[in-house]
């Protein structure tokens, strides 16, 4: 109303009478619903096939005299809003000429059609309008929804709510939703929609904001335009909490409607998929991607625990089966004291195959899964997942930075390269996302551009351990050992220990010809191995950087036994000066890919 009566007193009755004088006009009665239906709740819908000629015939079509529009086809009506007059044909059965001039008079004069209700009505009949049809993809960023509770002992709920949309609207082809882990910073912000959408390079950003009391919860949610900064759409729901699923449903639609994409069936119910019906599974599944998205060594710990108690709620919670799956995952490779890797491994592949077995449409699951025979040394296996994910949906940024990682480790690098570029396409501001794609120039041995990723990834995270652990390897190889060693000790705070920090600082002290620290901090690597299973190519570098090459060669032969880590050992430059020799050669030839 404020759009289309800005300076006008208008009730919601006169929207009722001039809808009802129109129905009068196309000759439709209560039963009828030929031209326009009621959507209760929303609005009203012109539901005739329409579709776009072209802007300029469309003017001098309202000059066109009756007795020259074809009756058999219907009639053609202009609708003009400020300088655009696109011309919306309709094949309706016949209309007798006095219906035909009062619905060109009625849109025309009435000031009920512009062009946001045009471009409503040519969405919800598939018609697609000009701009929409050149094929550029749209970006959108669903921002941590804020909650207007002054003691909000739900904290999640607001970034939970953001990504259950963000994994609904990612679904949708045309549109690039920025993932979760790259709006989180926006969590608590004072920032304006604006300014955050411009930052997260997008189009459009969809803000909202979350208010519980009891069992009823209001969200009020709004999709503005980065560009001018004008509102597309915005609108309040007041709802028992157990019509969140509706709430999420109807927010995807209208943002999909308000960005003028045309929604398949598929696409549709994919929109609608409600993955639980359970409330309690849903509000532990939204608090375990929450801490998973912290990629703490705490973080992870509770998001296993949360997952855990989402799947007993709801034992058919698919999506709550893949969390537990990444959670797993993330332990295994970040935070690896969490639990033995043999535990983990086995944990990972029980709850993504669960995953896939409940929803095999499930990209999250199929990712997982990829990940599990990636770490279990069954490369066909991973590779097929990787590619069934993508396919069922292929802004799922993860899975090309995982898929990117696996065909790394194979030496694929271009394809490799390829894929890890995607993926910052998809989520730029992702700090594991840049730290990975730095891991392939350090590969490559482009020092100055891995440094320049992992700097990045800190300017969005300072407080991102392998970011620290990247730029200190960078630094390492470039010769700066006291500035990489302070990185790897940032990184080891950080983490909790982790033994990947823990051996890169060994290995750094090494170099760097402190004997007595890098002894030191060996040890500390070595005393954790007496409690869980550390991977033996760590405790290879330490001897290798310090010249004891009988010591590194026994290492990197126990080492093969994990062939995922080994892969990636063989390539890395801190066993250069074991390269050229034979046993190395031997090493690399027995090593099957």
């Amino acid at each position: 109303m404020r759009r289309l009566w800005p300076d006008t007193i208008v009730e919601e009755n006169n929207l009722t009478q001039r809808i009802s004088q129109v129905r009068k006009a196309l000759g439709e009665n209560k039963k009828d619903h030929d031209y326009i239906v009621t959507a209760p709740g929303q609005g009203y819908c012109f539901v005739a096939k329409v579709t776009v000629v072209s802007e300029q015939t469309s003017l001098a079509i309202l000059d066109t005299e009756e007795s020259d529009i074809n009756q058999e086809a219907g009639t053609r009506v202009g609708i003009v809003s400020g300088q655009l007059a696109p011309l919306v044909t309709y094949t309706a059965p016949f209309l007798p000429r006095r219906h035909r001039k009062a619905l060109v008079v009625f849109a025309l004069l009435s000031g009920l059609i512009t062009l946001p209700t045009y471009v409503w009505i040519a969405t919800r009949t598939k018609a697609r309008p000009p701009e929409a049809s050149a094929g550029k993809q749209r970006s959108l960023a669903v921002l941590p929804f804020k909650s207007l509770n002054a003691q909000d002992a739900d904290d999640h709920l607001g970034p939970g709510i953001a990504d259950a949309l963000i994994t609904k609207l990612s679904n949708i082809r045309e549109i690039s939703v920025r993932p979760t882990r790259g709006v989180l910073k926006y969590d608590d912000s004072t920032q304006s929609p604006l300014i955050a959408g411009r930052e997260l390079d997008v189009d459009s950003v969809l803000d909202g904001s979350i208010q519980k009391a009891g069992d009823r919860i209001r969200v009020t949610v709004q999709l503005v335009n980065v560009r001018d900064g004008k509102s597309l759409w915005a609108r309040s729901f007041d709802e028992q909490f157990t019509s969140i699923f509706a709430i999420q449903d109807s927010i995807s639609e209208q943002v999909a409607h308000s960005l003028m994409i045309e929604l398949t069936d598929e696409t549709r119910q994919f929109l609608v998929k409600h993955h639980t019906d359970s409330t309690e599974a849903y509000q532990a599944y939204l608090k375990g991607r929450y801490f998973w998205n912290k990629r703490t060594k705490e973080g992870l710990a509770k998001a296993v625990d949360y997952f855990q108690q989402a799947v007993t709620a709801d034992p058919k919670y698919a999506l709550a089966y893949a969390g537990l799956a990444d959670a797993y995952a993330l332990s295994m490779v970040y935070h690896s004291n969490v639990m033995s890797a043999e535990d983990t491994g086995q944990r990972v592949f029980e709850a993504a195959s669960r995953a896939v077995e409940l929803d095999d449409k499930l990209a999250e699951g199929h990712t997982s899964l990829a990940a599990c025979f990636q770490f279990t040394m069954h490369p066909a296996s991973a590779e097929k997942e990787f590619v069934r994910a993508l396919a069922l949906n292929p802004g799922y940024a993860t899975a090309h930075q995982w898929y990117g990682e696996f065909l790394r480790s194979l030496g694929r690098f271009d394809e490799a390269l390829a894929e890890l570029k995607r993926a910052q396409e998809i989520d730029p501001l992702s700090p594991i996302i840049n730290y990975s794609l730095g891991t392939s120039f350090y590969l490559a041995r482009q020092y100055d551009q891995m440094a320049e990723q992992n700097r990045k990834a800190l300017e969005i995270d300072p407080n991102f351990a392998p970011a620290h652990l990247g730029l200190g390897l960078a630094l390492e190889q470039r010769g700066m050992y006291e500035e990489a060693i302070s990185e790897f000790q940032k990184a080891t705070d950080l983490s909790g220990e982790s033994e990947l920090m823990i051996a890169s600082l060994a290995h750094a002290y090494a170099v760097a010809g402190n004997r007595s620290k890098a002894q030191r901090t060996f040890e500390e690597l070595k005393k954790l191995s007496k409690r869980r299973s550390v991977f033996a190519g760590n405790l290879a570098l330490f001897y290798a950087a310090s010249g004891e090459r009988d010591d590194a060669f026994i290492w990197l032969q126990k080492a093969q036994e994990c062939q995922e880590e080994f892969r990636m050992l063989r390539a890395d430059p801190r066993l250069d000066n074991l390269r050229a020799d034979p046993k190395f050669q031997a090493l690399l030839q027995t090593q099957a890919l």
